[in-house]
């Protein structure tokens, strides 16, 4: 277990800042998820964002498995290899076969994380990071949504011990429901 280098207090190897202190844990995120064979993927959600700064959003795929929820933070060359591995799964399958494949992200991206272990995801994109989901404290939808909203992005919110993580989700796609069902698929009774 390591200690904190501003109070020395004890951390755990998922803890990005010191409970006692809130000093920020520098380590390498990749070392703080344990691999577990029983670790699973719920589900992942796709065209999230996060924001960077006053106007600028970037967007993050959710991974969430029996353990932890990922906050991965893609690039374009990640991007390829995640649509050529999903390709290769689309060869020799019919028009109506692919079209239904191609419209569920988590069949996109599911074929590129698959065999990955949760520290190997986390080592291919250095901003990523992930969170235990016994750390969450509460992940908040918002209330009924009209189809056609005017409204740009629809606030979730993931409420862990120490801090919130506030996702902005297009109201016009059908990822709002499904991230709903990942999240209480994963922890039912924190999803509000």
């Amino acid at each position: 277990m390591n200690t904190c280098s501003n109070c020395g207090s004890q951390l755990s190897k998922m803890d990005r800042f010191c409970p006692s202190c809130g000093q920020e844990v520098l380590s390498d995120v990749s070392n703080n998820v344990e691999n577990t064979n029983s670790e699973q993927v719920v589900g992942i959600v796709s065209d999230v964002k996060v924001k960077e700064g006053m106007l600028k959003y970037r967007g993050i795929f959710l991974i969430v498995t029996s353990e932890n929820v990922v906050f991965f933070y893609s690039n374009r060359k990640i991007e390829k290899e995640i649509m050529d591995a999903f390709a290769k799964t689309l060869e020799g399958k019919g028009f109506k076969e692919r079209l239904k494949e191609n419209l569920s992200a988590s069949n996109r991206l599911s074929p590129f994380f698959k065999d990955k272990s949760i520290a190997d995801i986390l080592a291919l994109s250095p901003e990523s990071f992930a969170i235990k989901l016994q750390d969450i404290v509460k992940v908040k939808f918002p209330g009924m949504l009209t189809f056609g909203s005017k409204k740009n992005t629809v606030k979730v919110t993931i409420e862990t011990i120490r801090e919130k993580h506030e996702l902005y989700f297009d109201p016009q796609g059908n990822l709002i429901p499904e991230a709903k069902r990942i999240f209480k698929e994963a922890m039912p009774e924190k999803v509000a």
